[in-house]
């Protein structure tokens, strides 16, 4: 599942790919990488008994090998889930349509949650997000 723009969008954005050597063979790394595109995550950032707007982000995660993407690919419901309830949480908590995102808190609140149920899944990758009245 590789797709070389995807991995551009993720070496634009501070991804693992930024911190790759590409001297010997970059095509050759990149084809390594076994990313499974999730689609885009909406969640209400509510203040009060008030929505006051929405968190979006999109989300890439890194299966680590072969095996690894075959049961990722099967599972992507309960991962889905699990990654919609985390950032229902996050955005519960500290987001806001008035201030940035702390996208590194984010991913870190993400990847401990999939961790927990997922322990398989190599990285947890912010492609996009954006907190929106």
């Amino acid at each position: 599942m590789f797709n070389r723009s995807l991995a551009a969008a993720l070496a634009l954005v501070g991804g693992t790919f930024a911190t790759m050597s590409f001297a010997s063979n970059p095509h050759a790394q990149l084809e390594q990488a076994h990313l499974v595109p999730l689609d885009p995550i909406s969640v209400p950032i509510i203040d009060g008994d008030q929505v006051r707007g929405n968190l979006n982000i999109r989300i890439v995660l890194n299966a680590g090998n072969d095996a690894g993407e075959g049961e990722l690919v099967h599972a992507l419901p309960q991962v889905r889930s699990t990654l919609v309830g985390a950032t229902s949480e996050y955005a519960r908590l500290y987001a806001s349509p008035y201030k940035p995102v702390d996208s590194s808190r984010l991913a870190s609140d993400l990847k401990a949650a999939i961790k927990a149920h997922h322990p398989e899944i190599g990285e947890v990758l912010l492609v996009e997000v954006s907190a929106r009245r």
